[in-house]
């Protein structure tokens, strides 16, 4: 009987964390560089430099379809710079390669 408490314990306390991590970040407050892509598209991820000025965030559009349409992804990878909530720059990549170019130095000014 013991057993079965303690894997009911097991399994509430694992869902919460499962459900916790796979919630969106809150980009409401503070400067936030959101790369968007398919997990088919991983070998075109822009490979991003940790800064003290912005969190990054890597949003798979595969595990957050409604993504795609809620921030307008028209390709992928697609880059966006959000400071307190709003959208202030915008990277796409180019139909052709599904390639992306960001200067690291323009997201974090």
């Amino acid at each position: 009987m013991r057993f079965v408490g303690a894997l009911i314990v097991y399994v509430i306390v694992f869902a919460a964390c499962v459900a916790f991590i796979s919630q969106q970040p809150d980009l409401s407050r503070g400067r936030h560089v959101v790369q968007l892509n398919y997990d088919w598209n991983k070998a075109n991820t822009y490979q991003w430099k940790p800064t003290a000025h912005a969190n990054y965030w890597y949003m798979s559009l595969d595990k957050f379809p409604e993504l795609r349409t809620k921030m307008k992804i028209k390709t992928v990878p697609t880059i966006i710079v959000i400071d307190n909530g709003r959208e202030v720059k915008r990277y796409e990549a180019e139909l052709a390669t599904m390639r992306i170019g960001v200067p690291q130095n323009e997201i974090i000014k």
